[in-house]
Parts: structure tokens; C-alpha cells; sequence
């Protein structure tokens, strides 16, 4: 299920189709500016911000993950 347009913050992390952690940094109008990381949490795990179209974004994602997810712990997949 997609997520909403209007559930999505600055500060939120949502779990991308492939499997990326995606931090929202900022929403301007129609686009979205996000750093992103794979699913284990490490040092330095953010890469480059980049803005992309909310449209784009809403279909990328599957749903909203807390900032430190990682798939293998067990509270993280409930």
C-alpha cells in the first residue's frame, strides 16, 4: 500500500522497494530532499542528499521506519 502524501515529515525514514532506508531532510512544494542508506545501521551511514519528486517518492517507498532500522533485529520486523 502506498504511503500518503500528507503522512510524509521532515525527520521521518521510510523503507524504499530495494531495500534503502530513506531519511527526509526537507519538502519543498512538490519535491523531497533525502539522504539515504542501506538497512544496517553504521557509522557514517548516510550518503549524499538528493531531491527527488514527492510523486517519485511515494512510489519508491513501502513504509515508514524508525531512523535506526535494521531487518534482522526482531522488534523492527513486528
Amino acid at each position: 500500500m502506498p504511503i500518503a502524501p500528507e503522512s510524509i515529515a521532515v525527520g521521518k525514514c521510510y523503507l524504499s522497494n530495494m531495500n534503502f532506508v530513506r531519511h527526509i531532510i526537507s519538502i519543498n512544494q512538490e519535491m523531497v530532499t533525502l539522504e539515504e542508506r542501506g538497512t544496517k545501521p553504521v557509522p557514517r551511514p548516510w550518503g549524499q542528499k538528493k531531491p527527488v519528486l514527492m510523486d517519485r517518492f511515494i512510489q519508491d517507498v513501502t513504509l515508514e521506519v524508525p531512523a535506526d532500522f535494521d531487518p534482522e533485529l526482531p522488534e523492527d520486523n513486528e
